[in-house]
């Protein structure tokens, strides 16, 4: 099973669920106001619960990695690396600025060859705009 995460949309969590031979089992989406990324683990846990998939079936996340909004991609990431560290599951990262198609998906896992997890670091489109804070 390939789980993957989809959280660079502004307004919108989106959680596909696929199997083996890249057939969508179960797609859930949730529109979610300014920071609502706190309901992406709930949305992960109901496509799972949906299908009867443990976590320890997911052979593959996949987790688009940017760009978008700073804090929406981190928390794909986090949610991404973190289950994939936990279960040594490979994680790959998607390089999108639309909603991801199942065309998109197939090709990801065709060129991915991780057999084990690896971090997935965050793609912005530019160099971080980081300020410092002012002195007084």
């Amino acid at each position: 099973m390939i789980l993957v995460l989809q959280t660079n949309i502004p307004g919108r969590l989106q959680v596909w669920l696929f199997d083996g031979h890249g057939a969508l089992q179960i797609s859930k989406s949730r529109l979610i106001s300014y920071h609502g990324s706190e309901h992406l683990l709930r949305l992960v846990d109901s496509v799972l619960k949906a299908k009867k998939i443990k976590l320890n079936r997911i052979k593959r996340i996949i987790v688009v990695r940017g760009p978008g909004p700073f804090t929406a991609v981190r928390t794909g990431l986090i949610t991404a690396n973190t289950v994939g560290y936990l279960y040594d599951i490979p994680v790959v990262g998607v390089v999108t600025v639309g909603v991801l198609t199942p065309e998109v998906i197939a090709a990801t896992v065709k060129k991915s060859k991780a057999k084990r997890w690896t971090l997935v670091r965050p793609w912005y489109g530019r160099e971080p705009n980081i300020s410092k804070p002012k002195r007084r």
